[in-house]
């Protein structure tokens, strides 16, 4: 027999099913098959009924959700979804409702509570003051699927500045918006995210990081090997980058071959060197009579 989907009430609201309302379901195609659902568990969430079927005047429910401790289940009783695939309702593949649905039910089952879908990407710890960097973020809906049109309010807040940054949409599947900021005043800085759709808080954060001075010897951090082969050379040395355990040893073999012998020379055998220190010894018996000194 056919299935017609009814949206319940819960249906409206809910972010797996809210979709669908703006959609004329009696243009959509039939669905071909439904499961019965009995003992509905108290707290159970029905978003989507059989309208074509009532049991004890309410429609047979074929779309439910729940919580259990953490985590999310969804129970969906019906198929042929191929009908659903060729809909003109959903003219485009990623529009189409079945891949949408499946999305959103993934998105929405492996969401952790350590996930936001309101988030500031990560910052460096600290940027230097008069340097650009790039300020990214995320916003999706509930279940972690992008959002078209949502009012984004970011305010940058440290060192007596208080500003309200204007994001760009950067990669929509992905929810990414940025906006390129520079500070000059060193200090500790705040950024305080929050979005909104239709006037509906969705979600918020939060991210804290340091701007120090600018410093000339942070401007080029990477390793730089023609100086350090140039050292190299200069000191009669050897640049070996990458160095591991067996180019360790080789090196001490190296110079473990060369041979270092004492060399003892006697000063009183330096005949220039012992006249300079008797006429050192003139002189000062000289000027100590002609002063007196003792």
């Amino acid at each position: 027999r056919s299935v017609r989907l009814k949206i319940t009430d819960d249906g409206i609201f809910h972010p797996l099913t809210r979709d669908l309302v703006s959609v004329n379901i009696r243009n959509i195609p039939e669905l071909t098959s439904t499961t019965e659902f009995i003992n509905i568990k108290p707290g159970a969430r029905v978003l989507a009924t059989d309208s074509s079927v009532k049991l004890e005047n309410k429609y047979q429910p074929i779309w439910i959700e729940s919580n259990y401790g953490l985590g999310n289940v969804i129970s969906i009783g019906f198929s042929g979804f191929w009908q659903w695939q060729l809909s003109q309702a959903y003219p485009e593949p990623e529009n189409n409702f079945w891949v949408r649905t499946v999305e959103r039910i993934s998105r929405y089952l492996i969401n952790e509570g350590d996930i936001k879908n309101v988030a500031i990407l990560p910052l460096p710890s600290t940027v230097l003051s008069e340097k650009s960097f790039t300020i990214q973020v995320r916003v999706l809906d509930e279940v972690f699927m992008p959002v078209s049109n949502p009012k984004i309010t970011l305010i940058l807040r440290g060192s007596g500045v208080e500003q309200q940054i204007s994001l760009i949409e950067k990669d929509k599947p992905k929810g990414i918006w940025e906006a390129p900021a520079k500070i000059t005043d060193p200090g500790e800085y705040k950024l305080e995210l929050k979005a909104e759709i239709d006037n509906k808080e969705i979600g918020k954060d939060s991210s804290e990081f340091n701007v120090e001075e600018y410093n000339l010897e942070f401007e080029n951090k990477s390793l730089n090997e023609d100086l350090l082969k140039s050292l190299a050379y200069s000191t009669n040395g050897r640049y070996i980058p990458n160095l591991n355990k067996e180019d360790i040893s080789g090196l001490l073999r190296d110079y473990s071959s060369v041979e270092n012998r004492p060399v003892i020379k006697r000063i009183w055998a330096n005949f220039p060197f012992l006249i300079l220190i008797v006429l050192l010894l003139g002189v000062e018996w000289f000027l100590r009579k002609r002063f007196g000194l003792s």
